[in-house]
């Protein structure tokens, strides 16, 4: 449990339990090279927001930026993100369905 702790505390780790990092990281996962204006209109929060928290999840190999057409800035899930996304969603479809 000690080593978990541990873990948790790493910076790159740390990136998923900033405010709105997780929420992020799954609208980048259900929609894959999402550009940047459309992510921010998606999140639902501010740009500001937006932005810090993007940049955490990049710093921590998260998330990868590719410019597209028109210079636009896309987003995707490293493997690393995709692994992560795809267990939260276990853990939340395991959480709604013992509780039932």
């Amino acid at each position: 449990m000690g080593d978990t702790i541990t873990k948790l505390s790493d910076p790159s780790t740390r990136a998923l339990f900033n405010k709105g990092a997780i929420d992020i990281l799954l609208l980048i996962h259900d929609y894959p090279d999402i550009i940047l204006s459309e992510l921010i209109s998606r999140a639902k929060m501010s740009e500001r927001t937006v932005s810090l928290r993007l940049n955490d999840l990049i710093h921590a190999k998260f998330v990868v930026e590719r410019r597209g057409q028109n210079n636009r800035r896309q987003l995707r899930l490293t493997k690393k993100g995709e692994k992560v996304a795809e267990l939260l969603k276990q853990a939340v479809l395991l959480a709604v369905s013992s509780s039932a």
